[in-house]
């Protein structure tokens, strides 16, 4: 079942298999937000509207292994991005500077 998350500072996401999670990084102009994937999947990331994250075609997403996490800087307010894992129970951190 597809879930949508708000992010304010920090939130751990649990991702279920292959639903698409949408988030919206509710932060200040500007921000940096650090994602970590602690598995045990693998999490695909978009944020580009007409391209949700997908496992079948994620030729157009962010792709984080197990351990792995990416830091993005100058986040505008009220980016939404969409999250999809290929495994079920993925935990994702997000957080907000």
């Amino acid at each position: 079942m597809p879930q949508s998350v708000t992010v304010r500072v920090h939130k751990t996401i649990t991702l279920a298999l292959t639903d698409l999670t949408t988030v919206t990084l509710s932060n200040a102009d500007g921000a940096e937000i650090y994602v970590k994937n602690t598995g045990p999947g693998k999490v695909y990331i978009s944020f580009d509207p007409t391209k949700p994250a997908s496992t079948t075609t994620p030729a157009d997403n962010v792709f984080l292994a197990t351990g792995d996490y990416i830091y993005f800087r100058r986040i505008p307010r009220n980016t939404v991005c969409t999250m999809m894992a290929d495994t079920a129970a993925t935990i994702v951190t997000m957080t907000q500077n």
